[in-house]
């Protein structure tokens, strides 16, 4: 293994001890300095392994109790804002939508809000369970906010009676996230709640598309929601390997890669 690989797995090692760590208990823990202790959990942020927190990281939990939408919001920020300009354009005049939550999302929706602004997209109707995207769009085109046991960890609404809520439409189209995509298991998120309301709205969506950036890719997670088979295409940063477009194409895959610096 290398330098940064065993460093890795010390790390991990510790975590599954203590579940938390700091980053001065890093620096005693590898003998190494701040700026190497601040890239390194960085990085382990990056790949999926932890999470990190004001002076700290935590391992992500598998039940995704830890999963926090202001500690995520600037994550690969400038990845996001690429991957969601180009769903934007993905967006017809009259198209009825479904947003799920989560922070790209909600970059999503601030994409689309520019463009219903600058008059390049007109009369689209938006249905989401997300508060955040809700604040977003309110003022710029009909927004339907569903129902349901409100998860504030993730400023989202789900549960049964969301999916019973979702029922109700039939989308043209539907922009999804995903905490991390495993090509035989498929698109997989850390709440249960969440990948049944995806699975439904899947079945009501003319064409479903999955946003997800680079780092996502061969990450496991504790639910698997839809099959490689079941969304038209997944929209990504410029950030995926040549290995990892060859197995997508072996498994039909179809990757849109958002363009940089829109």
């Amino acid at each position: 293994m290398s330098k940064t690989q065993d460093r890795e797995k010390a790390i991990l090692d510790a975590l599954n001890q203590r579940k938390k760590m700091s980053i001065d208990e890093a620096i005693a823990l590898l003998s190494i300095s701040l700026s190497s202790a601040r890239r390194l959990f960085i990085e382990m942020e990056n790949s999926g392994k932890v999470v990190r927190t004001h002076g700290g990281i935590h391992l992500v939990s598998a039940k995704g109790s830890e999963y926090s939408f202001e500690v995520l919001e600037s994550r690969n920020i400038t990845a996001k804002r690429q991957i969601a300009a180009s769903a934007a354009e993905i967006l017809n005049d009259e198209d009825v939508v479904y947003f799920d939550s989560g922070t790209t999302l909600l970059q999503v929706a601030i994409a689309v809000k520019a463009r219903l602004q600058n008059k390049t997209l007109h009369r689209i109707k938006v249905i989401t369970n997300s508060f955040a995207n809700l604040e977003v769009l309110q003022d710029s085109c009909p927004v339907i906010l569903i129902g349901g046991e409100y998860h504030a960890s993730r400023r989202a609404f789900a549960g049964y009676p969301s999916e019973k809520f979702v029922q109700s439409f039939i989308y043209k189209k539907a922009f999804l996230g995903a905490d991390g995509l495993d090509l035989n298991e498929g698109f997989m998120t850390t709440d249960t709640d969440t990948a049944k309301l995806n699975e439904v709205v899947i079945k009501r969506s003319d064409t479903s598309y999955v946003l997800l950036d680079s780092s996502k890719f061969g990450l496991r997670s504790f639910v698997s929601y839809a099959s490689v088979s079941e969304i038209k295409a997944i929209i990504t940063d410029n950030g995926l390997s040549e290995d990892n477009l060859v197995q997508c194409a072996r498994a039909n895959l179809e990757i849109l890669v958002a363009k940089t610096g829109e």
